[in-house]
């Protein structure tokens, strides 16, 4: 700032901020790489995938749906025994690597698929503020 108040009988002052953050996405973090999140704690991930898995309707009396994909030679992970309510033809080959993998005791059970979405998350945006006072 410049001028004295006492001496000059004015005073100006200013400050002018600017901040640049860039994004930073968790799999850039190497200790989130190093967790192996998928293979230890697969539960905790989304069956949200893609190619998207097939939700079953258990609550139908006798599981009609499973039965029918059953009687009409359906596959889910390249058998044609199906044993959960959760199931994706990409199974078979793997899902979709690396987002979507193949997890059996991941949510998307032994005839779905898994997605991994730690690899996606933003932890913070790019960010850009100025400011002048």
């Amino acid at each position: 700032g410049f001028g004295d108040y006492g001496r000059d009988g004015f005073n100006l002052m200013a400050v002018v901020d600017l901040q640049k953050a860039s994004s930073l996405n968790a799999s850039r973090r190497k200790f989130i790489q190093a967790l192996d999140i998928p293979g230890r704690l697969p539960d905790l991930l989304s069956s949200a995938t893609f190619p998207g898995n097939i939700l079953l309707d258990e609550n139908l009396s006798g599981s009609e749906q499973r039965d029918l994909l059953i009687a009409e030679g359906f596959k889910a992970n390249g058998k044609t025994v199906i044993s959960s309510y959760t199931i994706n033809p990409a199974a078979a080959t793997g899902c979709n690597p690396p987002a979507t993998l193949y997890l059996p005791a991941g949510i998307g059970g032994v005839d779905g698929c898994t997605f991994d979405y730690m690899r996606d998350i933003e932890l913070y945006p790019d960010a850009r503020k100025s400011s002048l006072f």
